[in-house]
């Protein structure tokens, strides 16, 4: 990290080939690792994002420029210069001091970095769709499994993991771009954040396999940050998997499931509204203070566009809506 002019510090990044530079005039705002490198395993990690964030000499061109203005006289705000700039002003140094839980501030997972990174990657034509994602070697089949918050996605993963004869490519975001007539997926997130109650009823042999003991309070509220790395696809990239996807709704009480297979053109606009769910909702920073959103109508075509463009060249051989319990997600889905 670096000190630039005017008394700004500056620190710079590369994720997914999009050149990011941070700078601001207080110090402490840049150089928190439990953010950008995963240091402590912290459920706010932008690794529970993205795949990697590599650091960047902080000097040259870049794509992306946020600037943090730490001003403890203002509430926090967001600004937008023009494209691909932005700057954040306000009592930043004294909310993130205050904050309990980090996920909701700035560089938090679930935070308004995450949203800019999220809007300006598909300016390059880089998508994302909210997913945990897994890839069958065998068959050469990327399961891609769509849905927001509480729809059992994670719960499909770790089902995933525990019959084996997997590799991860996706814990929280699973990419996408086209070229060349063909549809590239691209790796995303490999830290997973897990509810120990999930792990230790439903997948209580992952508790070892993980090395984890059962917390003290309850573990329905309790969480851990969980790395896969050993379990990843060692490419960055697949571009000629066949594509499963599949949109959970998991129950833990539930004694029956149901399996309903879908045509592909069914989920054109159920992937818009998933490639929509990191971008479009607002922001209240540290649970305080409301940042509107960050799309734009201009952005929300290009996003249609690109579900529906996914949609009919991607090579999309199953999709399935599936309401289950957690340890039945997957059968007639995945061998």
């Amino acid at each position: 990290m670096g000190h630039g002019g005017d008394g700004l510090h500056a620190r710079g990044f590369s994720v997914l080939g999009m050149r990011i530079r941070l700078d601001s005039n207080n110090y402490e705002l840049l150089s928190d690792d439990e953010y950008f490198q995963g240091k402590g395993a912290q459920l706010h990690s932008l690794l529970s994002n993205f795949g990697r964030l590599d650091e960047l000499p902080d000097e040259g061109e870049f794509d992306l420029r946020v600037s943090l203005v730490d001003d403890p006289r203002y509430p926090p705000m967001l600004y937008r210069e023009c494209t691909g700039a932005y700057s954040i002003t306000g009592s930043l140094v004294d909310c993130e001091r205050a904050a309990i839980d980090k996920r909701a501030s700035v560089f938090g997972n679930m935070g308004l970095f995450s949203k800019l990174l999220v809007r300006e990657l598909e300016f390059r034509g880089i998508y994302s769709i909210h997913s945990t994602s897994f890839y069958e070697r065998a068959r050469n089949r990327l399961y891609v499994v769509m849905g927001g918050s509480g729809s059992g996605k994670s719960t499909v993963l770790l089902n995933a993991l525990s019959v084996g004869g997997i590799e991860v490519f996706g814990t929280e975001l699973t990419h996408f771009s086209f070229g060349n007539g063909a549809t590239r997926m691209l790796k995303g997130s490999l830290w997973q954040n897990c509810r120990m109650g999930n792990l230790m009823f439903d997948f209580p042999w992952l508790m070892e396999r993980f090395g984890l003991k059962p917390p003290t309070g309850d573990p329905w509220h309790s969480y851990r940050s969980i790395p896969l790395l050993e379990q990843q696809v060692p490419e960055e990239h697949l571009d000629d998997a066949s594509i499963v996807l599949v949109m959970p709704r998991i129950e833990g009480e539930r004694h029956t499931s149901i399996r309903r297979g879908l045509l592909p053109g069914s989920l054109r606009f159920p992937l818009f509204q998933n490639l929509s769910d990191k971008v479009t909702p607002p922001t209240l920073l540290w649970g305080k203070h409301f940042i509107p959103s960050v799309d734009t109508p201009d952005r929300q075509t290009a996003r249609m566009e690109a579900a529906t463009r996914f949609i009919e060249e991607a090579p999309i051989v199953e999709c399935w809506d599936v309401l289950s319990s957690p340890n039945d997600c997957l059968t007639g889905i995945f061998p």
